[in-house]
C-alpha cells in the first residue's frame, strides 16, 4: 500500500516547505508586540523535522498493524472451532454434574 504524498501548491521540497511554514507563522503570530503572540522562528526546522519523524513513525506503525492484525474473514473459522470446543467441554462438565445429582 503506497502512502499518498502531501502536495502543497508551489512547494516541491523541504526547504520551500520550511520557508512557507515560517511565512505562515509570521502572518498568524506576527513579529510585533501589537498582538502579544510570539513564536521562536529558529525552531521551525526542528518542528518540520518532528513532523517528518511523526509521519515516518505512523508509516511504521501502519506496516506493523498490517502484519499483525487478522481480518474477520480469517478469524471466523478459528472462532467457530474454539466456540465448539468450549461448548463441548462445558456440556461435558454440566453432564457430569447432572449425573452426580441424579446418582445421589
Amino acid at each position: 500500500m503506497k502512502d499518498p504524498e502531501i502536495v502543497v501548491e508551489g512547494i516541491s521540497n523541504q526547504t520551500q516547505a520550511t520557508k512557507a511554514l515560517a511565512e505562515a507563522l509570521r502572518q498568524v503570530f506576527g513579529e510585533g508586540q501589537e498582538r502579544q503572540r510570539f513564536i521562536d522562528i529558529t525552531r521551525i526546522p526542528l518542528i518540520c523535522q518532528s513532523i517528518i519523524n511523526i509521519s515516518d513513525d505512523l508509516k511504521a506503525i501502519n506496516l506493523k498493524l498490517d502484519e499483525k492484525v487478522v481480518s474477520q474473514d480469517q478469524f471466523g473459522p478459528v472462532k467457530a472451532i474454539v466456540y465448539g470446543l468450549v461448548s463441548t467441554i462445558l456440556l461435558a462438565v454440566l453432564g457430569a454434574v447432572v449425573g452426580l445429582v441424579i446418582i445421589r
